[in-house]
């Protein structure tokens, strides 16, 4: 049977914003208590009382406040920030001849060290995001697939993650919540194990580099 202190922590959990106003003290723990108690006994069927949901809650705080130690240690010792500017993106939908176009693609990039391309296939759609030399190639071999949507005059800002960050919940959440919060719009994320790739308009890519050295300090 689940516990009083598993439902309080699932239900924190559940809400990020609660959870972070926990670990930094900012939430009245009784309050807090007293807006979830419904919540409880729904869940267990019993009448809980309200003191065993505040001490449920004064236990998981440690653990907030642990998770929060592991992911500014990883956040503090980012690698490399790179920005690569005047990027186009093309989103294409899947298709039976796609995989062909790509693959002639990739031969006629040539190993060319100027060319910049990001290639991301999802099961309905691919996007492909190059530098300003490879849009007439992109154009050439997608000719005749369908094309979702387009965009230029965007940039992409490559985060150099420390190999910790694959075991730390939460390491891309308080990144992405960072610029979310200063209104910066991403339109696309790409990763891989170490790097972490947002996309985005040119217009707002000094702020969002601002933002996120800003983490690491």
């Amino acid at each position: 049977m689940i516990t009083v202190s598993e439902i309080v922590k699932n239900y924190i959990k559940s809400t990020p914003y609660i959870e972070e106003a926990l670990n930094l003290d900012l939430i009245n723990v009784s309050a807090l208590a007293r807006e979830i108690q419904p919540y409880v006994r729904e869940e267990t069927m019993k009448n809980i009382k309200l003191g065993a949901i505040i001490m449920a809650i004064k236990r998981y705080k440690p653990e907030i406040k642990k998770g929060t130690n592991q992911i500014n240690k990883i956040l503090n010792n980012l690698g490399d920030i790179t920005i690569k500017s005047n990027l186009y993106e093309f989103t294409f939908q899947n298709s039976s001849t796609l995989i062909s176009n790509l693959k002639d693609f990739i031969l006629n990039l040539n190993n060319d060290p100027r060319n910049y391309f990001i290639i991301s296939q999802g099961i309905f759609e691919i996007t492909i995001i190059v530098n300003k030399k490879l849009v007439d190639l992109v154009s050439k071999k997608f000719k005749d697939e369908n094309s979702v949507f387009e965009l230029n005059a965007i940039s992409a800002i490559s985060i150099k993650l420390p190999p910790d960050n694959l075991n730390i919940p939460g390491v891309y959440y308080s990144i992405l919540k960072a610029l979310a919060w200063e209104d910066v719009n991403l339109i696309d994320i790409v990763s891989t194990s170490n790097e972490l790739i947002l996309i985005i308009t040119e217009e707002q890519i000094e702020r969002a580099f601002s933002i996120i050295k800003s983490l690491t300090s």
